[in-house]
């Protein structure tokens, strides 16, 4: 089965050098890390639809596609279920999430608002919420980020703006990363 998941975490900056599984810390984490291409993706642990927190670092050997979304966003509802279709067929090792940063009032999300929003899209990707804005706040992520992350947890794309994501442009770096 495979997985969307839009994220907003903390900020943490990475070494000039290509980040591998060798240069990791007992918990994964190579030095600092950013939302950059060619930083190690920053760690974070967000609760799914179920309650269940979902963390970036153990999902560390898949491909992973994070994307930021916000209940009363449009764009972003049509963008999941293209994203959500599309990860029906994507490799098993890649890995989409979304993590929802607001709800339709545009408080922070709760858990209860996440499985609403999921049952109501019929998502099959994992839906994060961002209870605490902290994703937000340290990810820099808004309701338009978009960012792959390679099985190494190095940053290969990361993308904003308001008109949407571009999904082939998504799906192909998330293909073509190790």
């Amino acid at each position: 089965m495979h997985h969307l998941v839009w994220l907003s975490l903390a900020v943490v900056a990475c070494t000039e050098a290509p980040v591998t599984s060798e240069d990791a810390d007992d918990n994964g984490v190579v030095g600092e890390c950013a939302v950059e291409e060619g930083s190690c993706a920053p760690d974070f642990a967000l609760p799914d639809a179920t309650g269940m927190d979902v963390a970036l670092s153990d999902l560390r050997g898949s491909r992973v596609i994070v994307a930021g979304s916000a209940m009363w966003c449009s764009t972003c509802r049509s963008f999941l279920q293209d994203l959500d279709a599309w990860a029906q067929t994507s490799p098993d090792d890649v890995v989409s999430l979304t993590v929802v940063i607001e709800d339709n009032d545009r408080d922070p999300m709760t858990v209860d608002q996440a499985a609403v929003f999921q049952d109501g899209l019929d998502l099959s990707i994992p839906v994060l919420a961002d209870v605490d804005g902290e994703w937000e706040d340290e990810w820099g992520g808004t309701r338009h980020s978009y960012t792959v992350i390679d099985s190494d947890g190095t940053v290969v794309l990361h993308m904003t703006g308001s008109s949407g994501a571009d999904l082939d442009a998504l799906t192909e770096a998330a293909l073509s990363a190790q």
